[in-house]
C-alpha cells in the first residue's frame, strides 16, 4: 500500500503479522523501517495491581491475550523486568508511595506492541487492623494472596479484613470474623474448605450458612469449629472419624460432631480432633494409631470418647500422632507417639495411650504441638521445647532432639506461641513475631530464633506445614 506524507510517498508491504515493512521514499530515495500497524503484537489485557505488603506489589495480567509468550513491565518509562510468565512482584517499595505500571508484549524479532492502559496502587506505612498476612509455601494458594507463588516475605491475604484469629492447617488456612462469620482458603481436595466443592481456592472465601463461630482448628485434611451455643461442627477427610459424626465419609460441607456440648475450645492432630469441654473434661476421636486419643486402646473412634485420668485442665492441643493438655495448676501432660521424645518421656519409653505428666513442666500458660515436637509457654514469658530436633525447631544451636523440656534461648516476653509442621513461632509483648525451624526457601537449614522484619502489633499467629499464617491487630 501508500502513504502520502506531505510531497513524499511511502509505499511498501508487510511482510508477516508483527513484522516490518520496508518502505521506500520515492522523492529523496534512500529507506526507512516503520512498524506497520495491522501487524502489530496484541496489547497485554487484563492488567491490574494488588498491593500485598507495605513494601511489594504484585502486577498481573492475562498473558494468554496475546499472541507471544514475553513480556516487558514498566514502571512509568522504566523498564522493570521482561518476564514470560503472567504476574511481576515489585520489592523493595517506600511506603506511602504510589506507583504506576503498564506492560507490552514483546517477541523474539524485537516487535514490541503498545503498552496496556496503566494501573495504578499505593503502599501503605501500616497493616490494617484485622487484617491476615502469611509467608512460606504456598503450592495451594494458602497464603491467600491470590496466586500460588511462594513468598518468603509476609504477603497480606486478599480482601480480608475485620478477622479476630487464625488457624493453619497442612495446606489450608481459615480466619474467623468478628461477626462470628469463617473465611477459608487453600487446598480443597477433601472438601477441607466445606464449600460443598473440592476445589482450591488462592484467597479467602466466606463459608455461606455457618455463623455464630467462636473458634477453629484445621487438621491434614478436615476442619473443625466450635460455635457459640458450645457445639461443634466439622468437614473434610473422615477416613478415622475425624469428623466425629460416627462415620468414615468424607463430608464437602458442615456436619455436627456428636454427642458434646458445653465444649470451650477444639484443637486438632493431622488425623485426630479434641475438645476441651468447661466441666475441664477432655475428649478425642478418630485416628488412634499411637494413641494419641488417650483412651488406653489403640482403635479409631468415630464419635468423641473422653480421655482418661484427666481433670481441671484449661487447654489442649494436638500434635501430628501425639496430644497435650494443660492443667490449671500449669503443669503439662501428653500421650501419644514418643518416638522423638515429644510426650516428654525418655527416648526408650514406649508411646502411651493414657496421658502422662511432662516432667520438669510448671508454671506453664500454652502449650502447642507440632509434628514431632512439643512447646510450651510459662508465665515468665520464656519458650520450652521437646521432641524432635533435625530441622532446628526446639530453637537451639544444634540439631540434638531431647525428651526434656529446654528452655528456647533467645526469647523474652512472649505472649503467645504456634508450632508447624518443622518450624515454630512466637508473639511477643510489642506484638512482634519470631520464627525458628526450617527455613523453606533453604530445605534442611535452619535457622535460630529471629525477629521477622520488624513488624509489631501480631495478635495471633498459627503455622502449617512450611508456611506462617498471623494476624495483624483485632
Amino acid at each position: 500500500g501508500t502513504v502520502t506524507v506531505g510531497k513524499f510517498v511511502l509505499e511498501g508491504r508487510a511482510v508477516s503479522p508483527g513484522d516490518v515493512a520496508f518502505l521506500s521514499m520515492q522523492k529523496q530515495g534512500g529507506e526507512c523501517r516503520v512498524a506497520v500497524a495491522g501487524g502489530q503484537l496484541n496489547v497485554p489485557s487484563g492488567v491490574t495491581v494488588t498491593v500485598v505488603s507495605p513494601i511489594e506489589m504484585l502486577v498481573s495480567w492475562d498473558k494468554d491475550s496475546s499472541s507471544t509468550s514475553w513480556f516487558n513491565v514498566y514502571d512509568g518509562d522504566t523498564l522493570l523486568e521482561s518476564t514470560p510468565s503472567g504476574s511481576l512482584r515489585v520489592k523493595g517499595l517506600k511506603t506511602d508511595t504510589e506507583k504506576c505500571f503498564t506492560v507490552s508484549a514483546y517477541d523474539e524479532r524485537g516487535n514490541e506492541s503498545l503498552k496496556s492502559p496503566e494501573v495504578c496502587a499505593r503502599v501503605w506505612t501500616k497493616m490494617a487492623v484485622g487484617t491476615v498476612w502469611s509467608e512460606g509455601l504456598n503450592s495451594y494458594g494458602q497464603l491467600g494472596d491470590g496466586t500460588r507463588s511462594d513468598s518468603r516475605v509476609l504477603v497480606q491475604a486478599e480482601g480480608l479484613e475485620g478477622a479476630v484469629s487464625v488457624s493453619a492447617g497442612v495446606e489450608h488456612t481459615a480466619a474467623v470474623g468478628k461477626d462470628g462469620s469463617i473465611w477459608l482458603w487453600g487446598r480443597n481436595s477433601r472438601g477441607q474448605l466445606g464449600d460443598g466443592t473440592t476445589r482450591g481456592k488462592t484467597v479467602p472465601r466466606l463459608l455461606e450458612g455457618l455463623k455464630g463461630v467462636k473458634q477453629a482448628a484445621l487438621g491434614w485434611y478436615h476442619s473443625l469449629v466450635l460455635l457459640e451455643d458450645g457445639s461443634i461442627r466439622s468437614w473434610g477427610r473422615n477416613y478415622y472419624g475425624q469428623l466425629g459424626d460416627g462415620s468414615r465419609a468424607d463430608k464437602k460441607a458442615p456436619v455436627a460432631t456428636r454427642a458434646l456440648k458445653q465444649v470451650v475450645q477444639v484443637a486438632s492432630g493431622w488425623y485426630h480432633s479434641m475438645a476441651l469441654k468447661e466441666d475441664g473434661t477432655v475428649w478425642a476421636w478418630g485416628w488412634d494409631i499411637k494413641g494419641q486419643l488417650g483412651n488406653g486402646e489403640e482403635k479409631d473412634t468415630m464419635v468423641p470418647r473422653e480421655v482418661g485420668g484427666l481433670s481441671q485442665v484449661k487447654l489442649v492441643a494436638g500434635g501430628m500422632y501425639h496430644s497435650l493438655a494443660l492443667g490449671s495448676d500449669g503443669t503439662v501432660w501428653a500421650w501419644g507417639s514418643n518416638e522423638f521424645g515429644q510426650i516428654g518421656q525418655p527416648l526408650s519409653f514406649a508411646d502411651s495411650h493414657v496421658p502422662l505428666k511432662v516432667a520438669g513442666s510448671k508454671k506453664i500458660i500454652s502449650v502447642e504441638g507440632g509434628m514431632y515436637f512439643s512447646l510450651a509457654l510459662d508465665s515468665d514469658g520464656a519458650v520450652w521445647a521437646w521432641g524432635r530436633n533435625d530441622y532446628g525447631q526446639l530453637g537451639r544451636d544444634d540439631i540434638t532432639q531431647s525428651s526434656k523440656p529446654m528452655k528456647v534461648p533467645g526469647l523474652e516476653n512472649i505472649k503467645s506461641i504456634a508450632a508447624g509442621a518443622h518450624h515454630a513461632v512466637a508473639m511477643d509483648s510489642e506484638g512482634a513475631l519470631w520464627m525458628w525451624g526450617w527455613k523453606y526457601a533453604e530445605s534442611r537449614k535452619f535457622a535460630p530464633p529471629h525477629k521477622v522484619g520488624g513488624l509489631k502489633g501480631i495478635t495471633n499467629a498459627a503455622a502449617g506445614v512450611h508456611f506462617t499464617t498471623v494476624l495483624k491487630g483485632r
